[in-house]
């Protein structure tokens, strides 16, 4: 992967990342993290970079934070079609992006938990304050 590819790529999704956070989505999504651990993931498809997969975690955040108390799975065919529709410098197919768009759901979901934990003055599994 070229440096512009990179950075690219990484720009893209902390932009993504720092706008979820800024309209009050406690997402617990850690852009590094995804960028070193993507080639060891499941749905991850040999031959392809984070610039391939950088916009499927920014659609899976961006989405999480718009569509609060959703599930992924009823909103697939929706990202699907956005991922059709999405001008971005991904190679992958909606077959190969959906893993990492639905990762990134999760970790946003966790951390919408996880705030709502915070503000309650609670942990998961704990009652009261």
């Amino acid at each position: 992967m070229s440096r512009s590819e990179h950075d690219s790529g990484a720009r893209d999704l902390s932009v993504h990342a720092r706008m979820n956070m800024q309209h009050g989505t406690a997402c617990a999504a850690n852009v590094a993290d995804y960028q070193a651990t993507f080639r060891d993931a499941p749905y991850f498809s040999s031959g392809r970079e984070w610039s391939d997969y950088a916009p499927a975690y920014s659609l899976g955040l961006t989405a999480c934070s718009r569509e609060p108390g959703k599930r992924f799975d009823a909103m697939e065919a929706v990202l699907e079609a956005e991922w059709a529709q999405a001008d971005t410098p991904s190679r992958l197919s909606w077959a190969e992006a959906r893993g990492a768009c639905e990762h990134a759901w999760r970790d946003c979901r966790a951390g919408e938990g996880a705030h709502v934990h915070e503000q309650a003055g609670t942990t998961p599994g704990r009652h009261g304050g």
